[in-house]
């Protein structure tokens, strides 16, 4: 099967792919509990939040680790790899992460 490659845009963004949806993750509490899907689901974070506690009793997040509310926005390109190795596709990620970031609108 082809390759889906995903190349965030000016800033770096995690990428995760799964066999199992946010519901089926959040249900279960332990890993024999999960169902695994027909689907592949991607998840894309922008931004993530410190968890906080410098201590025990403050569970208070430091102000550079905070993402305060506000509209954000991010870029991701995606393209479809043929068939092939693990090195091709290792090959043509770099390259569209390289045209990604040289393409900034």
């Amino acid at each position: 099967p082809p390759s889906l490659l995903a190349a965030a845009v000016e800033e770096p963004l995690q990428m995760n792919v799964s066999r199992y949806n946010v519901e089926t993750l959040g249900a279960a509490k332990h890993e024999h509990e999960l169902t695994r899907s027909d689907l592949v689901h991607v998840f894309l974070d922008h931004r993530h939040m410190g968890i906080g506690g410098d201590d025990s009793w403050s569970p208070s997040v430091l102000p550079e680790y905070t993402v305060p509310p506000a509209k954000y926005s991010f870029g991701v390109q995606l393209k479809l790899a043929p068939t092939g190795s693990r090195d091709e596709a290792a090959v043509l990620a770099a390259a569209a992460c390289h045209a990604a970031n040289n393409n900034k609108t």
